[in-house]
C-alpha cells in the first residue's frame, strides 16, 4: 500500500503524540490486553522509534528475547538479533515499530514465525481509547 510522506508524517505524529500522553499518565504498553501476560517478547526495527520502545521495555524490567531488523547484521545488543531471513524462536508476542510498513512486515513474519504479531501503533491506538475522555476540548485520564 502506497502511502504520501505527508499521511506518513501524520501518522508517526498522531502515534507518537499519543503515545507521549500515555506515558505522561504513567500508562506503559503493557496495559494493553494482549500485552498484560506476556512473559516473552521480541522487538522487529531497531530504527528511532523501535529503540525507544526497547528502551521502554527495557525500563520495565521486561525480559525482550531478541530484535529482528532487516540490518540485523550491522547491529550490535546484549541479545540475539535476526534479520528476519531464517526462522525465528517462539517468543509471546513479535511488536513492530513500524508505524506506516505492518501489514507489509507482518506478511513476512508469518512465513518465518508462528507466534502472534502486534503493532506498535495499535498498542497505542487502543491504550489511547481506553484512557482518554474528551471534555470540553481538555483531555483527561480515567486512570
Amino acid at each position: 500500500m502506497y502511502i504520501t510522506n505527508e499521511e506518513r508524517y501524520e501518522r508517526y505524529f498522531w502515534t507518537l503524540n499519543k503515545w507521549i500522553f500515555l506515558k505522561t499518565h504513567e500508562i506503559d504498553l503493557f496495559k494493553h490486553p494482549q500485552l498484560r501476560n506476556v512473559g516473552s517478547l521480541a522487538l522487529y526495527g531497531m530504527g528511532e522509534i523501535g529503540k525507544r520502545i526497547y528502551e521502554e521495555l527495557e525500563s520495565s524490567g521486561r525480559k525482550i528475547n531478541f530484535l529482528v531488523d532487516k540490518n540485523g547484521d550491522a547491529l550490535f545488543a546484549d541479545i540475539p538479533i535476526y534479520t528476519g531471513m531464517e526462522a525465528l524462536p517462539q517468543v509471546d508476542v513479535i511488536i513492530v515499530s513500524m508505524i506506516c510498513e505492518f501489514q507489509e512486515i507482518e506478511e513476512h513474519l508469518k512465513r518465518v514465525y508462528l507466534g502472534p504479531i502486534l503493532s506498535f501503533e495499535k498498542v497505542v491506538n487502543d491504550l489511547w481509547e481506553e484512557y482518554w475522555i474528551r471534555d470540553d476540548n481538555y483531555y483527561r485520564t480515567s486512570v
